[in-house]
């Protein structure tokens, strides 16, 4: 009932109806946000407590019970894990938005099929199954590559780079990840108070002062203005923020912690925990590492080989280009439209017109027109 406001205007409810209904969901919203910050709270304990569980089973393995963060490869996990909860988030939130576009063009697509749904109490019905039908196979399909990459990545680096660098992802997940969805959960909830706020007429006033063509005979038609524009625009970002990025970033940190605990056994078989990268003798890391953050003078020095600032110059390089390369596939990607979830060209022209059939059952002649693609 809280989360059912815009509903009312659907079904043809009084207008008070809808006044109520919009005071409950701005406190639902509100009472849901408190309460995802304990299941929050609660998931990074979880995760904290796998993580240790983690350490523990490869030290009981032979392993290094220290998460030394000097360690690049250690280092370089963290920075994964860090960047992980809002790759995840990005990807759930473009989830969503496809998923709404292909709903916005299947009712489209019925609209200009039979025009007779734009009549109130007229006896032809929507095909709803259609619309469930995208909304649960969205639901399904759009979740397989942002859990792939949830239970791939504690693998793949567990595996290639070895265990400490499992130990820096979980690390920057936990931690990154709990930022996250406190903001999300947070900062969605806000955006979509914000709009009921100007909705109801609480900022006439400013907005008569900086939009003075919104006020018609004396009322101000705050709907009309850009700042409850801007509101909606808010509204719909935060939507999917604080209802599904948010949510899931809790299983983002207690899953990766539960993956890494179940296989380590096999980072541990993979070079004793050093990972496919230990099979290539580049020395040792962690002494160039303390060498480069040493100061200038100081007795700090740890011997290690000589080609290892080579190794050092060698990451940092391949880094780089990897970065550049990154954002100009991530631009290049922004650029080009998508090929079948959104067709603007069909958003903005019918895709079929037809002449109305009247209540009383009379058949008229439809006209029909294709757009080509």
């Amino acid at each position: 009932m809280i989360g059912s406001s815009k509903s009312t205007a659907m079904c043809e409810l009084h207008p008070s109806v809808r006044e109520k209904t919009d005071a409950l969901d701005a406190a639902g919203n509100t009472t849901a946000a408190i309460g995802k910050g304990f299941a929050i709270g609660s998931a990074c304990l979880v995760g904290l407590a796998l993580f240790g569980a983690f350490v523990t089973r490869l030290s009981e393995a032979g392993g290094v019970l220290a998460v030394d963060l000097l360690d690049p490869i250690t280092f370089a996990g963290l920075l994964v894990g860090s960047m992980l909860p809002y790759w995840f988030s990005a990807m759930t939130m473009k989830s969503v938005g496809m998923a709404a576009n292909a709903m916005v063009i299947e009712i489209k697509r019925q609209f200009d099929l039979n025009p007779n749904l734009l009549i109130p109490n007229h006896p032809d019905r929507p095909d709803y199954d259609k619309c469930i039908r995208i909304s649960t196979d969205a639901s399904l399909q759009e979740m397989v590559a942002p859990g792939a990459l949830v239970m791939l990545s504690p693998i793949v680096c567990g595996v290639a780079f070895g265990t400490r660098c499992v130990t820096g992802l979980l690390a920057g997940g936990i931690a990154s990840g709990v930022q996250m969805a406190i903001s999300a959960s947070n900062t969605g909830g806000a955006w979509d108070n914000a709009k009921k706020y100007i909705g109801k007429g609480s900022m006439n006033e400013l907005i008569a002062q900086v939009e003075p063509e919104v006020v018609i005979k004396g009322v101000v038609q705050q709907k009309k203005s850009q700042i409850y524009k801007a509101a909606v625009t808010g509204d719909t970002v935060g939507d999917p923020l604080k209802d599904t990025s948010g949510p899931a970033l809790n299983i983002l940190m207690k899953l990766m912690a539960i993956i890494s605990v179940v296989f380590a056994p096999l980072f541990m078989a993979v070079n004793n925990g050093g990972g496919l990268i230990a099979y290539l003798d580049f020395g040792t890391m962690t002494a160039v590492t303390t060498n480069l953050v040493a100061m200038p003078g100081s007795a700090v020095h740890v011997a290690g080989p000589q080609t290892a600032p080579v190794f050092t110059a060698l990451v940092f390089a391949v880094g780089a280009f990897a970065g550049m390369g990154g954002s100009l596939f991530a631009r290049r990607v922004a650029n080009t439209p998508p090929k079948s979830m959104v067709n603007r060209k069909s958003l903005q022209e019918p895709l079929l017109v037809a002449r109305a059939t009247g209540l009383d059952g009379t058949d008229l002649a439809a006209t029909t027109r294709r757009i080509s693609a």
